[in-house]
């Protein structure tokens, strides 16, 4: 995490690295939260689940969708179910629609451009894997 990036009477700078900064990444929906969680949810579970996806073989998901402000997706190891989640999709409720956010270990893997892509375009309403 940089915590460098504080600029002198720079409040546009710094609300442009406080997006950026922090182990998430973050993006912005124009729908409620528990409505954008359900579609990732369900895409996850057909795409990266359902569709033989090797990049995932060795995971499961859990899709914790109770919360109408603050639902998420966890991928979790098959072998460990109960331990702690390798990816957190996490939808928070905002002030217009919701944001939805990534972080966890495999967030730092080579599966991480592809996790960000999928979930941007599904965040987005895409209905494609």
């Amino acid at each position: 995490m940089n915590r460098a990036c504080i600029f002198p009477l720079a409040p546009l700078a710094l609300a442009a690295c406080q997006t950026t900064e922090g182990n998430y990444i973050q993006y912005h929906a124009g729908q409620d939260a528990l409505t954008v969680a359900e579609h990732i949810a369900n895409h996850v579970g057909t795409c990266w689940f359902g569709g033989g996806e090797t990049a995932f073989a060795e995971y499961s998901y859990a899709p914790e969708l109770s919360s109408p402000t603050r639902p998420r997706v966890l991928i979790v190891n098959k072998a460990d179910p109960e331990g702690l989640p390798q990816l957190v999709i996490e939808v928070l409720k905002a002030k217009r629609g919701s944001d939805v956010r990534l972080f966890g270990p495999l967030m730092a893997t080579g599966q991480a451009a592809a996790i960000q892509d999928d979930v941007m375009r599904w965040t987005g309403g895409a209905r494609e894997c």
